[in-house]
């Protein structure tokens, strides 16, 4: 019996030894704002063990943001965005800042954390592979749908790439949101402007899935916050409303110096915030719903840099779910009427599918009433369809994309057919036997790409020929064709070369701009065009008092650029400091406190206010500009006095 229950505490205790090393580290997933304590150097590793190299290192004092948190090989580790990439930290080495979660406002049921990038059309469309993009990992796309100019007249543009990146995007699954760059002065400016994204979104019949965004932010340092009398609120809430009332869920895109010195913190709220803040964490004390940690991040699928962001509420159900309200802030603008009935919010009547529209209502919310005030197609959800790939013997040569399968469609593919890929149209090989490899929805049988494939009776014996030449701006096509049977295994595109660039220079002066343009040699394209702003005039301090032979009411000076050497006249009422063509009290006032040394004046000024022609401005000086202001003297006589027999 004793034998017995040794052998029995063995085995319990051996299964509790493989229960613990089978167990995982536990994890949490409430994300927390921390700092790495001062005077330490915190390495980077892919994975929560010191077992993996360090791939990067963050200073002291610098604020990260947690996403996860487990214990692992004694200590406790934190899920960072690094560089782009998911990586751990041990965070035994860090502060918490407070016990208050990152974001508690978002419910659970909508947390999520998502890759979304922004682009417009200076990502150029050709270079994008957006299968390759969304295999990296990213889950959405915002897209700019247009601006206003900075310069006069300001006039609202389109971005010229918009249909294109929005068609790509869409094709690959990915989720689209769009923003506008604005330049808003005024509440009549923000709804002109969100009337053209609404308009735009409609004539194009685009359905989104993620926000409409408000780009509220510097450029050259002359934003609308800079302008006297600009309300920004006033530009954002006017705006958001425009874009909620037509049924898109309103947003706002902003810097997080904004948030403390411009925006005030009620616009933020019932909108997505997206917060660009490019560090190891985003900074905001308040619920964001985007955090745009990067313009320099690298992926598959795009050769060059790009603005990533994080996403952490999940905007596709909620919108496709007809709620135009972000649920952790409940409330908003005034409901709308129609007549005498108070509108509710979209309500979908039937969810929309990969190939069926849908429809959304809203009714009137008035006790006792429910009447249907607005209906609205919901078009259908194209990245909903549910792919699977096939190998089909098909009789049939002409399926192409957008097709519907047929269930009549036979045996063998026994003939040539021709294709056309990238604008090149050939002919196949006739070979015995083959079939056709379809992409297409398993839901409504849509077939979305066509490939062929063949069992081969001839030893194809490739050569690389091109089709297309590249140029600099587009790609060119280059294919394996067989020397035999002329069937071509595959094709290529080619990357444009690039494009070779000199300049042409005119140098800025005082009083112009300057200018230096970047043409290729290749194709004559004008590159880009940098400016030089000009430099204005630089005054020494050198000036020549002009004294009329007659009267005629004012006094000028001639002061010397320092650096173009040009010399300019400026010309002022006799005794007016200020260029009012008037002489005041406030002119006095400003003479007085040059003679007592508070302030200093310019030649011009010292010039209007040397009543007494003595060289200097002093107290006598003022005593007699403030009767000229007071009509106790006539600066006709004053003048006869001091200047015509000086």
């Amino acid at each position: 019996m004793q034998r017995s229950l040794k052998r029995l505490l063995c085995l319990l205790l051996s299964a509790i030894m493989l229960i613990g090393i089978a167990v995982p580290a536990s994890a949490d997933t409430v994300t927390y704002n921390y700092k790495v304590k001062a005077n330490t150097t915190l390495n980077v590793r892919s994975d929560p063990s010191t077992d993996y190299a360090s791939i990067g290192s963050i200073s002291g004092n610098t604020r990260i943001c947690v996403t996860e948190t487990v214990f692992a090989g004694g200590r406790n580790w934190g899920k960072i965005t690094y560089k782009g990439r998911d990586a751990w930290v041990c965070i035994d080495y860090c502060d918490k800042i407070d016990d208050r979660p990152v974001n508690p406002e978002i419910p659970s049921e909508m947390k999520v954390d998502w890759t979304v990038i922004d682009i417009s059309k200076f990502q150029r469309p050709e270079y994008f592979d957006w299968n390759a993009l969304k295999a990296s990992g990213v889950k959405g796309v915002i897209i700019r749908i247009g601006g206003r100019g900075v310069l006069e007249p300001r006039t609202i543009y389109s971005d010229d790439s918009f249909m294109t990146h929005y068609n790509g995007a869409v094709a690959a699954g990915l989720f689209v949101g769009v923003y506008f760059f604005s330049y808003a002065l005024n509440a009549d400016e923000a709804r002109e402007e969100a009337n053209f994204v609404v308009d735009t979104l409609k004539a194009n019949n685009c359905r989104l899935l993620m926000p409409v965004f408000i780009d509220i932010e510097d450029y050259l340092d002359d934003r609308q916050h800079r302008q006297p009398g600009v309300d920004c609120d006033s530009v954002v809430n006017t705006f958001c409303s425009t874009v909620k009332a037509a049924g898109y869920y309103p947003g706002i895109y902003c810097s997080l110096d904004y948030t403390r010195t411009v925006l005030s913190p009620s616009v933020f709220s019932g909108r997505a915030v997206w917060i660009a803040h490019w560090d190891t964490s985003c900074g905001y004390d308040g619920t964001y719903h985007m955090w745009q940690y990067t313009d320099k991040g690298e992926l598959d699928g795009y050769p060059y840099r790009l603005d990533i962001s994080r996403c952490y509420m999940n905007f596709p159900k909620i919108i496709s779910e007809g709620q135009n309200e972000n649920p952790s802030k409940p409330g908003g603008e005034d409901k709308e009427t129609y007549g005498d009935h108070t509108a509710s919010d979209w309500r979908v009547k039937k969810q929309a599918t990969c190939s069926e529209a849908g429809e959304r209502v809203k009714v009137c919310t008035d006790s006792g009433c429910g009447k249907t005030l607005v209906t609205e197609v919901i078009q259908p959800s194209f990245s909903s369809h549910s792919r699977s790939t096939q190998f089909v013997s098909l009789v049939d040569t002409d399926i192409k994309a957008g097709d519907r399968l047929s269930s009549s469609q036979k045996s063998y593919l026994h003939s040539a057919s021709e294709k056309s890929v990238y604008g090149i149209t050939y002919a196949e090989a006739c070979e015995t036997s083959g079939g056709v490899k379809l992409t297409y929805c398993k839901n409504c049988k849509t077939v979305m790409t066509v490939s062929y494939y063949y069992k081969d009776t001839c030893a194809h014996t490739s050569v690389k020929k091109t089709e297309i030449l590249p140029s600099c701006t587009k790609s060119g096509v280059e294919t394996d064709t067989c020397v035999s049977c002329g069937k071509i295994s595959a094709t290529r595109i080619t990357s444009p070369i690039s494009h070779n660039t000199n300049n042409t220079a005119t140098t800025a002066t005082c009083a112009s701009d300057g200018e230096k343009t970047f043409s290729c040699s290749t194709c004559g394209k004008t590159v880009r065009t940098e400016y030089a702003p000009k430099t204005y005039h630089n005054f020494d301090g050198k000036y020549n008092p002009i004294r009329p032979n007659e009267y005629d009411g004012t006094v000028s000076v001639q002061v010397w650029c320092k650096t173009c050497s040009q010399n300019i006249v400026f010309t002022t009422v006799y005794g007016d400091t200020e260029s009012k063509e008037s002489v005041a009290v406030s002119d006095a006032r400003n003479a007085l406190r040059s003679a007592v040394g508070l302030d200093t004046m310019t030649p011009l000024q010292a010039v209007a206010a040397d009543i007494d022609m003595s060289g200097d401005v002093t107290v006598t000086d003022a005593r007699y500009i403030l009767r000229i202001a007071v009509d106790l003297d006539d600066p006709v006589a004053l003048y006869d006095k001091f200047i015509k027999n000086a």
